[in-house]
């Protein structure tokens, strides 16, 4: 038994992850530390104890998912809560009630290892195709991301990002199971989760083309599993409101942003970058302060040159302009850098770049800056994505 857990641990590559993952928590943790002490008095996240520290993690829209972690998507509030997806509260509220830890706590707990998770998904996802040290190094490349630091908070992003990357790993060799079980709960986190179904069925085709039989449809019921997960939180809804697409029509409550409705995405990108540039006479440097336009803009340009290269596979370059096309679509590049964070094909793309010196040496110190600099801006409260 304990040959065969070593063995998984350095086939998995699990030292790495870990090492890497208390690397990245210890230098968030300092900055956290040194930067929270200094927040002026009177603060909403002014630090008095460790609890009220725990609520520069649950800013924002962190703040509902605890709400609803502890009252449920009835709690006392005009906020459409329905609009936050139920996996992330609810594994909030379960891990309260077996260990009496507080909902904001749960949240953090669950959010890092969630990343931990990730990362070791990641790592061993990209090793199926490229070398051990590309893997390595777009996983570290993840944890330098200048917004990485949501994954420290309570929000779904790294919860998200392992249980689509563990369902496509599972689905890559062949696990359809082990695949369908982490599919049911990717739509659960977020409604973009819905998009590994037809990754899930691209790779059972492939695998079972040449031989299609009575068995085949057999082996593909698991791949039903994530569908089942979507219908889950549809007959909530339905059950809860009279409504089963109630997830949906709430978000027209943000339409503050922009958001409802169809917009072009190419439209929406080209009129945000031409008011951005249009600034410049009156705002001079503030305009490096649109993160939404140019997040938006490097990640789109990220995936373009690669597809023009062809330098990661092309389900990759789907998925990463799905995970960013559809947030446009709804008309606003809010939260954008927030929602890139979880396009894992660019950390493969710049990984490979990495392999020139200079260009890992650049993206590190460069991404390290801009992570410090949206940490703390985050840390007081000021809106980041």
């Amino acid at each position: 038994m304990i040959s065969r857990i070593r063995l998984w641990y350095h086939n998995w590559d699990i030292g790495y992850a870990l090492k890497i993952w208390v690397i990245w928590m210890v230098c968030i943790m300092a900055v956290s530390a040194t930067m929270i002490a200094r927040v002026p008095a009177g603060n909403a996240h002014s630090l008095s104890a460790w609890g009220e520290e725990l609520s520069v993690w649950s800013n924002w829209d962190g703040n509902n998912y605890v709400m609803i972690a502890r009252d449920g998507y009835d709690a006392d509030t005009p906020l459409p809560l329905h609009a936050f997806f139920p996996l992330l509260p609810v594994l909030m509220n379960g891990l309260h009630q077996i260990t009496g830890i507080s909902h904001q706590f749960a949240g953090v707990v669950i959010s890092r290892l969630a990343t931990l998770g990730a990362i070791i998904y990641l790592i061993n996802l990209l090793k199926l195709d490229f070398s051990r040290k590309i893997a390595f190094r777009a996983a570290w490349f993840m944890l330098l991301f200048p917004t990485s630091f949501f994954f420290f908070s309570i929000f779904t992003e790294s919860l998200f990002l392992f249980v689509t990357l563990a369902s496509w790993y599972y689905a890559r060799v062949g696990k359809w199971w082990a695949s369908g079980i982490f599919a049911f709960f990717a739509p659960l986190t977020r409604l973009l989760g819905v998009f590994i179904l037809p990754v899930q069925a691209w790779y059972f085709y492939q695998r079972n083309r040449k031989n299609i039989s009575y068995k085949t449809f057999i082996n593909a019921l698991p791949l039903a599993l994530g569908v089942l997960g979507f219908g889950t939180w549809i007959v909530f809804n339905w059950i809860d409101t009279g409504n089963p697409l109630h997830f949906i029509q709430v978000q027209e409550y943000w339409s503050a942003h922009g958001r409802g409705g169809y917009h072009n995405p190419l439209w929406i990108l080209g009129t945000n970058l031409w008011r951005t540039l249009r600034d410049i006479p009156t705002r001079s440097i503030f305009v490096l302060g649109y993160f939404d336009v140019w997040f938006s803009l490097a990640t789109a340009g990220t995936l373009t040159w690669a597809a023009m290269r062809r330098l990661i596979p092309w389900e990759y370059i789907l998925w990463g302009f799905t995970m960013i096309t559809i947030p446009i679509i709804s008309g606003s590049l809010v939260s954008m850098p927030r929602y890139v964070l979880t396009v894992f094909p660019i950390y493969l793309v710049l990984s490979q770049l990495a392999s020139k010196d200079w260009f890992e040496k650049v993206y590190t110190l460069g991404s390290t800056l801009l992570l410090a600099n949206l940490l703390v801006m985050w840390l007081f409260a000021h809106w980041v994505a």
